[in-house]
């Protein structure tokens, strides 16, 4: 069974650890506690950056410790099984839903009904519809605080729902609650009865249920290769579609294709490899292979360009002007690149067009920027295959911004 990654979201002291706390003390709980990047042993969590030849960085150190302010947790109900993964910051929310540290297909937005909506949430809502999640259930909490008034929930829903629309994000549910006293969490709550949404734990079984990536075409991420005792294993993952012994594999953007001898799955041969699963290849000529490439089927294969146009979503103080140099980190590819076209940038907090020709891109707004590339690197539309339509963009070899391909 799959599980149904959710992430709980929302402005600091909203109630959102009191709310999984209270969930999951009475469904029974396993508490991952912070998030394994990597969790195969086939998993090589490096990359070597051009613009240092023979600089090897660690992608930990170069993300800033994705581990920080990040908890998942796992759980179920008769319906299927959930993971859901607490940010604890606006900060960290960004930071990771750009590095795909935050790679979820639904989400919970917590609100505080003493506060209601700010520009951080409606940044956090753009980002994450930016990012693919069009499922969110809206969590008013504290009503307690407002003696549980109809006519409070009732503003605070309707404003919520209004600002959704614009941000082409489906809301499943809006759920009156204090987490702090169990309110409408896993029960109906007797102080709300003129309430009509479900509880927060049925609500979870209304969501749709996880994609089927293994349906999707071939894509293979090269992260890295394994030498020893003169035999050559490819090191990747399985990002969609599945991998079978003995079919042709092609590799781009070289057009290399070669024979799969044998596919190994932590210490076991296997005769398939489905998406999510981290395998080490054995191939007749894998000379040409290195990391950064990506192995397809050559009847459905990726977009290899040294162009691309993408939504871009900018994190960082200093703005995106056009001319910039940067690099794109893409799956395991990453690429020196230079800013050619910057148009139509939005402010989230306002869902205005702040101009359709600006000259830079300004700390959390965002724009259709056009990028060349020094050479070529395989994509896919985001729409198509989200883990080849999204990117991370650097520039001073920070992580300044990311986005996803049009």
């Amino acid at each position: 069974m799959l599980y149904l990654k959710i992430v709980v979201f929302g402005n600091s002291q909203t109630g959102k650890s009191t709310l999984i706390d209270r969930l999951f003390g009475e469904t029974g709980r396993s508490n991952l506690n912070e998030a394994k990047i990597y969790k195969s042993p086939y998993e090589v969590p490096v990359f070597k950056n051009p613009a240092c030849p023979g600089y090897i960085h660690k992608f930990s150190n170069l993300t800033g410790n994705l581990n920080d302010g990040i908890a998942e947790t796992e759980f179920g109900t008769a319906e299927r099984k959930y993971l859901l993964i607490d940010a604890s910051s606006h900060e960290k929310l960004t930071e990771n839903v750009l590095t795909g540290k935050i790679n979820a297909q639904a989400a919970i937005l917590v609100l505080d009904v003493m506060h209601g909506l700010n520009t951080h949430t409606y940044q956090q809502l753009y980002l994450l519809s930016l990012f693919g999640i069009k499922e969110v259930i809206v969590i008013i909490n504290k009503m307690d605080l407002k003696l549980y008034n109809r006519l409070q929930f009732w503003e605070l829903s309707e404003e919520i729902k209004e600002q959704t629309k614009k941000f082409n994000m489906e809301i499943i549910s809006v759920i009156p609650a204090s987490a702090g006293n169990g309110d409408n969490i896993i029960t109906k709550s007797n102080k709300m009865k003129w309430n009509t949404s479900p509880t927060l734990k049925r609500a979870l079984d209304y969501l749709s249920p996880p994609g089927r990536e293994a349906q999707l075409p071939l894509r293979f991420l090269v992260q890295g290769l394994d030498v020893a005792q003169e035999k050559t294993r490819v090191i990747g993952k399985v990002a969609a579609g599945m991998i079978f012994k003995n079919q042709q594999l092609t590799f781009g953007p070289l057009y290399h294709t070669t024979k799969v001898l044998k596919i190994e799955f932590s210490t076991h041969e296997k005769t398939f490899a489905k998406a999510g699963m981290s395998v080490a290849l054995t191939l007749e000529y894998p000379g040409k292979i290195e990391r950064g490439q990506i192995g397809f089927n050559i009847c459905c294969p990726p977009i290899t360009t040294d162009y691309i146009v993408a939504d871009v979503f900018w994190q960082s103080s200093t703005p995106l002007s056009y001319d910039d140099k940067i690099h794109v980190l893409s799956s395991t590819q990453i690429c020196a690149g230079r800013v050619v076209t910057i148009s139509k940038a939005v402010d989230p907090a306002c869902i205005d067009i702040i101009s359709r020709h600006p000259d830079q891109l300004k700390q959390f707004h965002i724009g259709k920027v056009g990028i060349k590339l020094r050479s070529p690197i395989c994509v896919d539309p985001f729409i198509k295959i989200s883990e080849l339509g999204k990117f991370i963009i650097l520039k001073n070899d920070k992580i300044s911004g990311g986005g996803v391909l049009t």
